[in-house]
């Protein structure tokens, strides 16, 4: 699937989500045999979600086939059932991208300030958008509380507020965490998905294959200025001068070999830098 080697061609580092993760889940979905998105070639939001289920209950609709299959079935019955037997081994191992997953760890404590690093992967079926904030931020938990136990009790009391990450980027998460009371100290976001956020989306771009892009945000108090480094500028929301944070962002893409070409000559007639890869197209050569 071209997809998942344009996902791959990504190169893709450890603020993103997972690329076997996102691979074998965009894998499965295509199986469905779903129409894809016109604009994008993703699989729709339905398939995303029945992937999940399915894998969810695969172990036990295998043990399940497995007490009830009977002896003896004709040819065309028997192929029927292990093909539904195999189907089922591979989702019971499938290791695919978390609806949502939160990760706490403490960085270091310093007398009643305890810092943390949270990493929250997201996954929005909707826009097929996989998301990886990495947070920066502080807690005053009090000296009684051990240092084992610090990261447990963090994430008990950062969880329900980190309910709200979705599909804002890093400024917007870093305002919104704000808002719930969080002493955040940085948001990087890293997201991969279709080419079709901002003014200039991949209907206008000269494209004969699909498409992605990644997109890598920092909004931090550590930085004092907007760099932005990214062709989709209405994909990124840009703190004002007030915010208290700094924010540098630049957007890569992965586009088939023959429209490479094109694509960068697209972006250069409009004055916009961009990162693209290329992504060796089935049958093709070079």
């Amino acid at each position: 699937m071209e997809l998942e080697t344009a996902a791959r061609a990504l190169r893709l580092n450890r603020s993103f989500p997972d690329v076997d993760r996102f691979v074998t889940h965009l894998r499965h979905a295509a199986a469905l045999g779903d129409p894809p998105d016109p604009h994008t070639g993703m699989p729709p939001a339905r398939a995303w979600s029945r992937v999940r289920a399915e894998a969810q209950t695969a172990a036990e609709r295998l043990a399940s086939l497995h007490a009830r299959a009977p002896r003896g079935l004709p040819a065309e019955a028997q192929a029927e059932l292990d093909r539904q037997q195999r189907r089922l081994t591979t989702m019971a191992s499938a290791e695919l991208l978390p609806a949502r997953q939160v990760q706490v760890q403490l960085r270091h404590r310093e007398g009643a300030i305890a810092s943390y690093r949270v990493t929250v992967d997201r996954l929005d079926v909707a826009t097929a958008l996989a998301a990886r904030y990495t947070i920066i931020l502080q807690d005053q938990p009090g000296a009684r509380v051990p240092e084992g136990r610090l990261a447990l009790r963090a994430s008990e009391a950062f969880t329900d507020r980190l309910e709200l990450l979705g599909t804002q980027d890093a400024a917007m998460a870093f305002a919104a965490l704000q808002a719930e009371g969080l002493d955040v100290h940085e948001v990087v976001r890293g997201a991969i998905g279709p080419a079709v956020q901002g003014a200039a989306g991949p209907q206008l771009l000269p494209l004969t294959r699909p498409a992605l892009s990644a997109v890598l945000e920092r909004a931090s108090r550590d930085l004092e200025k907007v760099r932005v480094d990214d062709p989709l500028p209405d994909a990124v929301t840009l703190p004002t001068a007030q915010a208290g944070f700094g924010l540098v962002a630049a957007r890569k893409w992965a586009v088939a070999s023959p429209d490479l070409g094109p694509v960068k000559a697209w972006f250069r007639a409009r004055g916009l830098r961009a990162l693209v890869y290329p992504y060796v197209v089935a049958g093709s050569v070079g």
